[in-house]
């Protein structure tokens, strides 16, 4: 209690000064020996997992000697072995400079024990593989082509490895890796970025601005493919026209049905006055039948018309041979086909 009624007086006249730095450098050590008693007593406790990031926690505010071996004790546990090993060199490292032999011989001999269970990663990268601009990560670290094909402390777990180099399409690979386990992981060749595909590069379909229409009738048809592809489409044609010409025909009777009762108009012929709603329902339904009825029965006659022409100039032969064209055609008020050529 007497600690914290010193440190909040501190920390305030730290604010009040206007250095941030100073105050958060003031209240480091007392944080991160909190964290540090906590994690002490989840270890204790055996929960590892819920101990070591509160060690980490407390060891970046202040990497304490101590704290860092206890880190290094908590990750051994939950089998972070590469992280332990590493905490462990550093600890006697840092012992052996500040004088503390206990600590050195712990931590030495931690480390000695830790290292035969900790997984390796081997990345190997071929001559083959080898490009300009390769570059090879594992993780968020970019490995220095020195530690290709070389045996790399891992914790266990999933590592992700990342290749890329320029105009070469990126590669991602993912390995698994177990306690005391090696695995290796191969680059391969990357494979080059496709080019772009220009719409203008693509052929553009007949009848189109700039392109001339589809020749329909040339040569010797009869010995060649375009001939019996030019016979199937007059078939097709001439086959839709009939059917358009029977629906034609068919929408004329059922208009005449509309238009007569029994054999009388329900309105008057020179007039079109209609003696009630129900008759001048009937004439309406007539005209619509009618009008659809003439464009049935001219579609059908002109795509009989057409499958004709084109059954006609696909037996012709020789250098005289007749040719026709089918060109589309619009306007404001139709759409179709148009045939033109020689006869």
């Amino acid at each position: 209690m007497r600690t914290q009624m010193i440190l909040v007086p501190v920390t305030c006249l730290a604010m009040a000064g206007g250095s941030s730095a100073r105050g958060q450098s003031t209240a480091s050590p007392a944080v991160a020996e909190q964290l540090f008693q906590e994690a002490r007593i989840l270890m204790k406790q055996g929960d590892f997992q819920a101990a070591c990031p509160k060690l980490e926690a407390s060891f970046t505010l202040d990497p304490a000697l101590g704290t860092q071996l206890n880190l290094a004790a908590c990750y051994e546990h939950i089998d972070r072995l590469a992280s332990a090993w590493e905490h462990y060199r550093a600890v006697a490292d840092r012992a052996t400079q500040a004088g503390q032999e206990s600590r050195v011989e712990k931590a030495r001999a931690r480390a000695a024990a830790v290292e035969p269970r900790v997984p390796r990663l081997v990345v190997r990268v071929p001559d083959a593989a080898e490009m300009p601009g390769l570059v090879v990560m594992r993780g968020d670290t970019t490995l220095a082509a020195a530690l290709y094909d070389r045996p790399i402390y891992v914790d266990a777990g999933e590592h992700h490895v990342h290749a890329t180099a320029p105009g070469r399409q990126p590669l991602a690979l993912a390995v698994r890796v177990s306690t005391g386990e090696e695995r290796v992981v191969e680059v391969p060749l990357l494979a080059p970025v496709p080019a772009p595909v220009h719409v203008s590069d693509q052929p553009a379909p007949p009848g189109t601005p700039g392109r001339p229409p589809m020749d329909l009738g040339h040569g010797d048809a009869d010995a060649s493919p375009a001939g019996n592809t030019r016979r199937t489409l007059a078939w097709m044609t001439g086959g839709t026209g009939a059917a358009t010409l029977a629906v034609g025909l068919a929408l004329g009777w059922t208009a005449k049905q509309a238009w007569t009762d029994g054999g009388v108009p329900v309105c008057d012929p020179e007039t079109w006055i209609c003696d009630d709603d129900k008759a001048f329902a009937r004439l309406e339904n007539a005209r619509t039948r009618a009008r659809a009825a003439n464009i049935a029965v001219g579609g059908g006659i002109a795509l009989m018309a057409a499958g004709a022409v084109l059954y006609w100039t696909s037996r012709e032969t020789g250098e005289d041979a007749r040719r026709a064209r089918v060109v589309p055609t619009a306007a404001p008020s139709e759409l179709g086909v148009a045939v033109m050529g020689r006869f």
